[in-house]
């Protein structure tokens, strides 16, 4: 048996190592994707439900090129799926397909696949998913084991023009390193999602951890969710500040919403200030989001961020930068990565410094 998740692009090594650490298995990396081995169909089930850096987590059923045979091939593959091992003879499913950077019509599609499986169709509650995924020339058949966009976070009811999908602000705070013993800053949090994410990792507390009626997958299996809750520990060293108060009163919400608010200190600071707020040398990481509007004095902003990180950062320590313009951010400090993101069409830049 084969697992398959889909995520954006830029951060298929996070979700190897997610993968890894959820289940211990060992994911192959295509651009978007991995596929790996799973012991069982409650494998799929945790990563669904303790996953943080996921779009879709399926149940991998095959594969196959797009070319000038496509379709004809897509529905043999299909015919020859067993899909009784998921939904009886009275119960009823539907087909999605999502395409990415490809001419392909996701609706012609549907209507192909459907048309060979031998179901009611429900479009609104069925029991079972065929999720058919294409990136560029590749085509991807699965079990969709969600039910939704695992990417989405519901924590986000109050939201800002520049705010990152939760799956990626967790790759963030992975690419600093970020463990649950260090302590970690985001002096920009804007609508929070970096430091929930973190917190929500920091504590083993699942981002969906209010949803598990959601997922499509209690119609597959009985998964225990409280065995997974029982790990759940809200005593962290987790910070975030921002200058303006709607946007840490956002923050606060959210937090909230996610059920980590009391893991997360917040306060209202100045970036010129943050040697006030810390000591010298008392921060781990520094991660944020910085996607500033064509109003603010960037320049003026980022100097004295730049020269207040060199204070309150450890000699280890390292700051990670997700934004839409890499050129600003000048710094006395050493680049160690830089890596791409897309988060749908947006393509979003990511620098790590260290001391």
């Amino acid at each position: 048996m084969k697992g398959l998740i889909i995520t954006h692009k830029g951060i298929e090594d996070i979700s190897k190592k997610e993968i890894k650490e959820l289940i211990n298995s060992d994911a192959i990396i295509k651009e978007t994707i991995c596929d790996f081995p799973i012991a069982s169909l409650e494998d799929l089930a945790l990563l669904c439900y303790s996953g943080q850096s996921f779009i879709k987590v399926l149940y991998y059923l095959d594969s196959l090129k797009i070319d000038k045979n496509f379709k004809t091939n897509l529905k043999k593959k299909i015919k020859k799926i067993k899909f009784e091992k998921f939904i009886k003879k009275n119960q009823k499913f539907r087909v999605k397909c999502v395409q990415i950077y490809s001419d392909i019509i996701s609706q012609e599609i549907e209507d192909i696949a459907g048309s060979v499986i031998d179901y009611k169709v429900d479009l609104e509650n069925p029991d079972l998913i065929l999720y058919i995924y294409i990136y560029k020339n590749s085509c991807y058949i699965g079990i969709d084991f969600s039910g939704f966009d695992l990417s989405k976070r519901d924590y986000k009811i109050f939201n800002f023009p520049f705010s990152l999908k939760g799956n990626i602000a967790y790759s963030l705070i992975r690419i600093a390193g970020y463990t649950q013993k260090k302590t970690i800053l985001d002096p920009f949090c804007s609508s929070g999602e970096i430091i929930i994410e973190a917190a929500l990792f920091a504590s083993n507390t699942s981002p969906n951890y209010y949803d598990k009626n959601k997922f499509i997958f209690n119609k597959y299996i009985k998964f225990d969710f409280n065995k997974i809750d029982k790990k759940i520990n809200l005593k962290k060293k987790i910070y975030a500040l921002d200058s303006q108060f709607r946007n840490l009163k956002a923050a606060q919400k959210n937090s909230k919403i996610a059920g980590v608010n009391k893991t997360i200190n917040f306060s209202r600071n100045e970036v010129e200030w943050l040697d006030t707020k810390f000591k010298k040398d008392e921060i781990d990481l520094i991660v944020t989001n910085i996607r500033f509007s064509k109003y603010q004095n960037t320049e003026k902003i980022l100097k004295e961020f730049f020269q207040q990180c060199s204070h309150i950062l450890k000699k280890n320590g390292k700051i990670v930068i997700i934004t839409n313009n890499k050129d600003l951010l000048k710094s006395g400090f050493d680049i160690k990565e830089e890596r791409e993101i897309w988060q749908g069409m947006e393509k979003l830049k990511v620098v790590v410094y260290a001391m």
